[in-house]
């Protein structure tokens, strides 16, 4: 029986407006090919805006899951650094995203009983 994890992707970008910063978001979009839930960027305390998207990923066990997310994350990026427990949770962030404007991503996922 399939399962559905959700997935929480941030994007911390250098732009300078929301609407730049939705551009960003739609290029990571059509990097990781799939249906966004929700979506929001907003003024990041920092500099530039942060987007967070929270997507789906339907696998049949948890085991799976990693490897989907490792998937997703070569798309948008390289250096991957990931940490946490593999048991309970996927958590990788990168600084080195290959799409423009984009400084760092975060891409966490929590397991679900």
């Amino acid at each position: 029986m399939p399962i559905k994890m959700n997935t929480t992707v941030k994007i911390f970008t250098d732009a300078k407006s929301g609407k730049k910063a939705f551009v960003v978001l739609s290029k990571i979009k059509s990097k990781i090919h799939s249906h966004s839930l929700s979506e929001k960027c907003e003024p990041y305390h920092k500099g530039g805006y942060v987007c967070s998207i929270e997507i789906r990923l339907p696998s049949s066990s948890w085991e799976e899951i990693p490897y989907n997310l490792l998937s997703l994350c070569q798309n948008i990026g390289s250096a991957w650094k990931i940490s946490g427990n593999i048991e309970e949770e996927f958590d990788a962030w990168s600084n080195e995203s290959n799409v423009q404007g984009v400084n760092s991503v975060h891409v966490q996922c929590l397991r679900q009983a």
